[in-house]
């Protein structure tokens, strides 16, 4: 996102964003240039004529990222909240009578151009209040002379009551339409739940719609209303207090997992962003002061100094070694409650078990015991190797508003990907666009939670037609990249939960197997330690079954096995495959790292067996692939 205000001065009326088209998308350029094509991307941040208005601005980067007084660590505070990108300029906009929105955004989130006209409206809506299940026809007619594509934008209001903070305006549902010619109307349905309006209230420790009127809307973007003739486009109905205080995917009860990430790095709480007092809640650079952490922390922040006792570990056994017959690929396609599991991961011996969890630097390894062949893994979120064909950037892709788009994508990826070898994927970054100074923002999608997961779950739908699965990156609140490794990351659960968490549970739901943890921590705690994120969170709430990597582990002092496996992340991309750190570990209490590697074992084996690192020859001509002889 750049500062466009003086285009306007120039008389510019119309700009358009490329990003990088990778290597063909040029042509589609000159396309809509030519007047061939007719562009229908939609905007996925807000554009401020300022970008420091945002605040974000105040603790984010560079300048302001702090270090501790009686520590070297460098910390940075989420102080804004849930309040990102449009979350804060529409809601102060709405809410604050000094604060002009049109003279602070350029471009609104939802924003975009095309070479026609559409009229939109809400054509019919139902709920069933005892289910919590809608639906909405939106009907669109293109009133232009030129043929082409828009997008259905719809956004719900909740009531604020000063408890639980909430944004103005919040995407619940988009949909990109067919090609509509000119005079023609098509109509879509876009079901939802009244759950997808929930907030999480971080004093009960569970998700509530809380009652009042709410309040649903068909809008151009995020600040204007759709106008058609005869449609006001809004919806309302007013609901009783609901509260959801199991997961929808699991029914595992909620509870309270990053308080201490919440409450900062002193014993003095930290002040979040709130929209019935702006100007008291909102932190300036200029207040920022170094601190000392707090002693409480000091445990999470030198984890991997800690000694554990041997045989803590309840779940699991120690068996290894056995022979029972199984090879890897006789669990291709299995279910995660599969019998064999079992078995088959008992034949393994430790150091087998060391050498799948720890040697996992762009491969999951080669394991004789259980028939498993050497699998390749590679980076690259616009490529399927640094060699490979270029594709558009994340932010190209989620600018289409298309998740069919995004599926061609992953397609894309995945055919060449597989025959090049390829089985996993470090990709795609779904990363949330916290600030326009995030150094990666051109590989993550968005300022927004529901587009990045969207987009990130139906490229994996994509990759996976052809074995390939992704590991969605960086989990989770990576959000700048100086000082990003060991950086503090303080921020409260409800913007950890709504905004930067939301994406990875999107994808999840959407079939996701593999993701790669961060280098900051999360508070104190390094995120490939975090217990309460790693498995609370992804595995027992949202019922994740799947393999977590390390990023890039040049580390080892806060990035070891024996932690990190504790929280089950997986599988560690050491470059060189050169660490013993695991070795090391088991040394030191040996049952139970037996029981953890197992454990994690089985996490990566199933991703592999849901793989083309289970094919054969049959398998890849399948998918029109020949592998060479």
């Amino acid at each position: 996102a750049m500062e466009l205000g003086e285009l306007e001065e120039l008389g510019v009326d119309a700009i358009m964003l490329i990003g990088q088209p990778g290597l063909t998308g040029n042509t589609a350029v000159a396309s809509i240039i030519k007047g061939e094509t007719n562009p229908s991307g939609k905007l996925t941040d807000t554009w401020a004529y300022d970008v420091k208005s945002a605040p974000s601005y105040q603790f984010m980067g560079n300048d302001t990222t702090q270090t501790y007084s009686n520590s070297n660590e460098a910390y940075v505070a989420y102080t804004e909240g849930i309040y990102v990108g449009y979350r804060y300029y529409v809601t102060r906009g709405m809410t604050d009578s000094n604060f002009s929105y049109n003279d602070m955004v350029q471009y609104s989130f939802g924003h975009g151009k095309s070479y026609t006209t559409f009229d939109k409206w809400i054509a019919a809506h139902t709920l069933d209040k005892d289910t919590g299940k809608g639906k909405i026809t939106v009907s669109v007619k293109n009133t232009g002379e030129r043929a082409g594509k828009e997008v259905i934008e719809l956004y719900n209001h909740a009531p604020y009551t000063g408890k639980i903070e909430k944004s103005y305006y919040n995407l619940f549902a988009f949909k990109k339409t067919n090609v509509i010619e000119p005079g023609d109307t098509k109509t879509y349905e876009i079901e939802y739940n009244l759950r997808d309006f929930a907030s999480w209230d971080s004093e009960e420790g569970y998700y509530v719609n809380e009652a009042g009127e709410y309040e649903l809307s068909l809008r151009d973007n995020a600040w204007d209303l759709s106008v058609s003739q005869g449609h006001d486009n809004t919806i309302k109905f007013n609901l009783p207090l609901i509260e959801y205080k199991t997961s929808y995917q699991t029914e595992v009860e909620y509870s309270k997992q990053f308080i201490d990430a919440e409450e900062g790095p002193t014993d003095t709480p930290l002040t979040y962003l709130k929209q019935s007092d702006w100007d008291g809640t909102w932190t300036s650079t200029s207040d920022l002061r170094r601190v000392a952490l707090d002693s409480r922390h000091n445990e999470q922040l030198n984890i991997q100094s800690k000694k554990w006792s041997d045989n803590q570990v309840d779940e699991g056994d120690i068996t290894v070694g056995e022979d029972n017959g199984l090879t890897l690929r006789d669990l291709k396609d299995a279910d995660w409650d599969d019998d064999r599991w079992e078995p088959l991961i008992n034949q393994m011996s430790v150091r087998d078990l060391e050498n799948l969890v720890e040697h996992g630097g762009f491969q999951t390894a080669e394991i004789r015991s259980i028939g498993k062949a050497k699998a390749t893994d590679y980076d690259g979120p616009a490529a399927a190797f640094h060699s490979g064909s270029g594709h558009p950037s994340g932010v190209i892709i989620g600018g289409s508003w298309n998740v069919d788009a995004a599926v061609l994508f992953g397609e894309s990826i995945g055919k060449e990907g597989a025959a090049s070898g390829l089985t996993g994927w470090y990709a795609p970054g779904i990363n949330i666009h916290r600030s326009p100074f995030g150094g990666r923002n051109f590989e993550y999608y968005s300022e927004d939670p529901l587009i990045s997961g969207m987009m990130a779950g139906y490229t994996s739908k994509g990759t996976m037609e052809y074995g390939v699965y992704c590991y969605a990156k960086h989990m989770a609140l990576n959000d700048q990249e100086k000082n990003r490794v060991k950086v503090n990351t303080w921020c409260n659960e409800q913007a950890i939960r709504e905004i930067y968490l939301r994406p990875f549970e999107l994808y999840s739901d959407l079939g996701g197997i593999g993701y790669m943890t961060s280098f900051n921590r999360i508070g104190a705690t390094w995120s490939g330690a975090h217990e309460g994120m790693l498995t609370q969170v992804v595995r027992n709430e949202w019922g994740f079954h799947g393999v977590v990597v390390t990023d890039y582990v040049n580390d080892h002092s806060y990035m070891g096995v024996a932690q990190g496996l504790r929280a089950q992340n997986d599988l560690y991309l050491d470059p060189n495959n050169s660490s013993s750190t695991a070795v090391t570990a088991y040394n030191n209490t040996p049952n139970d790292m037996i029981k953890l590697m197992k454990r994690s074992a089985k996490n990566i084996l199933f991703a592999c067996a849901h793989s083309n690192n289970v094919w054969d020859a049959a398998d890849f001509e399948a998918v029109g692939i020949t592998l060479e002889k």
